[in-house]
């Protein structure tokens, strides 16, 4: 087994969704596993220099400073993973995957049916991966490539195929090794009705009952980054029948802080929730409950 580290892609708001897919990635290691939250390493020239209006997401940079931070440690193999994600089998299978690829990085290919670009939200890359991706990051912000030559790899060599089951947007079976619940609008700390909602509720009970996750999930709610019935799935268990009326009701003022940013304030957001999570669900059912197809 090779010396790995995975990095995690996440900004503030999304803190617990980290937090519990560090603990999925833990639960299921047979061995010990350097896990990075990558947010942490912002405070560089480099990414302080970075066109960060142009991001998709507010972390999109954050797999290339991964490959950084393999450069400057002894290690093998590094795997770059979104925080909207649960592992649910041991990374040391995905990355004894990537190495039968012979590739210097390597990405997913999705199923057909899902109708979902290749993506780089998991990417696990060695050492030679790693030189190219930093290489590549470095000449997009000198302007020699537009961003999506950069996020879609376009200026890398080779890029190895790792099957379906290391990310399934917004599907579970049971190959599935990876969930990522990529649709933001519908992510389980941010609404109810997302139809893989009950084995995130699991981890997050388990998180709190043995990471000691509580006061963290508590401080979340208050900030405004997760939904406020959260609160009663740590305390009843990740049940949906064990969700109350009045936390539910509390949800319904809860709008998801990447929404509506023109609205400030608590006050505001709060007052304007009904209308505002009516203009998302509309959006919702225009695109037929798959916002994020490309």
């Amino acid at each position: 087994m090779s010396t790995a580290i995975v990095g995690i892609g996440c900004d503030v708001a999304q803190e617990l969704a980290a937090e519990v897919l560090t603990f999925s990635i833990h639960r299921h290691a047979a061995n010990r596993v350097e896990v990075v939250k990558l947010r942490q390493m912002l405070e560089t020239d480099e990414i302080d220099r970075a066109p960060l209006p142009r991001q998709r997401t507010p972390f999109s940079f954050q797999r290339f400073l991964l490959a950084k931070l393999m450069l400057d440690r002894r290690c093998d193999v590094a795997v770059y993973l979104d925080s909207d994600m649960l592992v649910l089998r041991d990374i040391e299978e995905l990355v004894d995957l990537f190495e039968q690829t012979k590739a210097p990085v390597a990405t997913v290919e999705p199923m057909s049916n899902w109708r979902r670009r290749r993506q780089s939200s998991v990417l696990v890359m060695n050492r030679l991966g790693a030189e190219q991706l930093w290489s590549s990051f470095r000449r997009h912000l000198s302007g020699d490539i537009a961003y999506d030559e950069l996020i879609y790899l376009r200026t890398v060599g080779t890029v190895g195929t790792l099957p379906y089951r290391w990310n399934c947007l917004e599907y579970l079976d049971e190959q599935t090794a990876l969930l990522h619940y990529t649709d933001m609008d519908a992510q389980p700390w941010l609404w109810e009705g997302n139809p893989n909602a009950g084995i995130w509720y699991t981890y997050l009970w388990l998180y709190t009952q043995e990471g000691g996750g509580r006061s963290l999930v508590e401080r979340e709610i208050e900030r405004g980054h997760v939904r406020p019935a959260l609160k009663s799935i740590i305390d009843a268990g990740p049940s949906l029948s064990a969700v109350s009326s009045s936390a539910r009701f509390r949800d319904l003022l809860f709008v998801p802080p990447h929404r509506f940013r023109v609205v400030r304030g608590r006050v505001a957001r709060t007052v304007f929730a009904p209308v505002l999570r009516v203009a998302i669900r509309m959006q919702f059912l225009l695109t037929n409950g798959q916002p994020n197809i490309r």
